[in-house]
């Protein structure tokens, strides 16, 4: 079986993740260079309770989605 190739910001997200106090993570970045493949990896780890959410058709100037989002969980 081919070995997965694991994102370097996974491991660094992990490291956030494992923190006494962990942040919410933001990931930004152009379009196909493994942003969603990396949140997947990590989350398979299920080290952590987590939620994912895709912002992709969000406006960035628009933030009212996030609390309205915040508030259903």
């Amino acid at each position: 079986m081919p070995e997965i190739y694991q994102r370097p910001f996974v491991a660094t997200l992990a490291q956030r993740f494992a923190a006494d106090q962990p942040l919410i993570q933001v990931l930004a970045g152009p379009r196909q260079v493994g942003k969603t493949t990396g949140v997947r990896q990590l989350m398979a780890q299920g080290a952590w309770p987590h939620h994912y959410a895709n912002a992709d058709d969000v406006l960035v100037s628009d933030r009212n989605w996030l609390f309205a989002y915040s508030r259903t969980y």
